[in-house]
């Protein structure tokens, strides 16, 4: 796929990454530029890109942006040590777990 996946991204969020990255390259971090994406940026990728959805459980890209969002809010939720087991998170773990329990 190489670079592929940055038609999938506005010209915004790949200005960001390239700023990150090159932020990351004045640091004498070694990355490349997909290292630099934020999760939705991620999230949004696996969605709109049919061959990669198809390597997911998500049937249709609503329900796999769906699911990102829910994935990210979780995300965000631990990163700010929010309390995820009364918050919407509690949901989407529950539903993480049927998931992996049902592989």
């Amino acid at each position: 796929m190489a670079d592929g996946w940055k038609q999938y991204l506005s010209e915004a969020r790949l200005e960001k990454a390239q700023a990150l990255l090159a932020e990351r390259s004045r640091r004498d971090q070694t990355l490349r530029l997909l290292d630099c994406l934020q999760f939705s940026d991620k999230g949004q990728i696996i969605a709109r890109n049919e061959e990669i959805r198809k390597l997911t459980i998500f049937p249709s890209r609503r329900q796999a942006e769906e699911a990102i969002k829910k994935l990210e809010q979780l995300r965000n939720n631990l990163a700010h040590a929010q309390d995820i087991l009364t918050s919407d998170s509690g949901g989407t773990i529950v539903q993480l777990c049927e998931f992996i329990v049902g592989q």
